[in-house]
């Protein structure tokens, strides 16, 4: 009995910890994703380099420090499996922004293909987080 009472004081410990951590990684995921309007507003070349290697990279690597910290926690089963998709679409937006980086600095269409992968992988994480 005492074992139990452990570990339910230890997980609702976490709870709280866990919740201050999603409203730290809010307002990076936020942040890092204001990059994208470059995109949208075809924003210049040498614009859209410093916004995705620059801010939006250490957001993003912000946020995969938070999700890194937040898995470590004790958690509940559902979260920790939402904890590793969020891993996962951290990592590929982290990938998209590089390839976005080399697309421009590169000046060159030759990673379209990987783009489009990404971004199909980034929407179906998306879907499936959305799910949840």
């Amino acid at each position: 009995m005492a074992f139990s009472y452990f570990v339910a004081t230890n997980l609702s410990n976490d709870i709280p910890k866990y919740e201050k951590l999603m409203e730290e990684f809010s307002i990076h995921e936020s942040a890092a994703l204001k990059p994208y309007s470059l995109l949208e507003n075809e924003g210049s070349p040498e614009d859209i380099i410093a916004a995705f290697s620059g801010d939006g990279m250490k957001e993003w690597l912000e946020c995969k420090r938070i999700i890194t910290e937040a898995i470590e926690l004790d958690l509940p089963e559902h979260i920790r499996h939402r904890n590793g998709l969020l891993y996962d679409y951290i990592s590929a937006r982290i990938v998209f922004s590089e390839l976005v980086v080399k697309t421009y600095g590169e000046n060159t269409d030759a990673y379209n293909a990987q783009i489009d992968s990404v971004n199909n992988k980034i929407e179906l994480l998306f879907n499936e987080l959305s799910a949840h």
